[in-house]
């Protein structure tokens, strides 16, 4: 769907996923730039810092940092900071607060992920990023393919049902089930 849009001549382009864990990884195979997302005093960032998304993110911004929160959010930035400096390095994204209740920091929020985009650019990382975008896509369509040609017709879809009883029932291996499945199917 990015790609349509982006051919239609949408740029930038904004996805929004749900959640923090490792199965948000997905989207990395979608974006130039990674936004992180983060609400000021959530009790497990730093905990979290080490794991998913965070590992990835290129540009980090503490979100609702007006009224009450500010001060909390003023100190989450700082702890994120800090514990990026140490995890990543140079490599560290910037973290910044933003209110959408009071409108400050989008204009300093969007000059980040200019900044970003325009560093990986000049490095050449945009480009080994987007490689590994295309070859993300080209193994999931390629397990696409090959899942619809197990669902297609019933005989493929019951040697694969079977195979998957065997599988959950300890009776078979996973790749003796795979090398059967496929010398089968050939």
């Amino acid at each position: 769907m990015l790609s349509l849009c982006e051919v239609a001549g949408f740029s930038p382009g904004l996805v929004e996923t749900v959640g923090v864990g490792q199965a948000e990884l997905g989207v990395t195979h979608v974006v130039d730039v990674l936004l992180l997302l983060i609400e000021p005093g959530a009790g497990d960032e730093l905990q979290g810092i080490k794991r998913g998304l965070n590992e990835w993110a290129d540009v980090v911004v503490v979100n609702k940092a007006d009224a009450d929160r500010a001060e909390l959010a003023r100190r989450t930035r700082a702890e994120f900071e800090a514990a990026f400096l140490l995890l990543r390095g140079r490599d560290a994204p910037s973290v910044s607060c933003v209110s959408a209740r009071e409108g400050s920091g989008v204009p300093e929020l969007w000059r980040a992920l200019e900044e970003r985009y325009a560093l990986l650019e000049a490095s050449g990382e945009l480009e080994r990023r987007r490689a590994g975008q295309r070859k993300a896509e080209l193994y999931q369509r390629l397990s696409s393919a090959l899942m619809q040609r197990f669902t297609g017709d019933d005989e493929r879809r019951e040697a694969l049902a079977l195979a998957e009883r065997e599988v959950v029932a300890g009776t078979l291996l996973a790749a003796e089930a795979v090398q059967r499945l496929m010398e089968r199917n050939d």
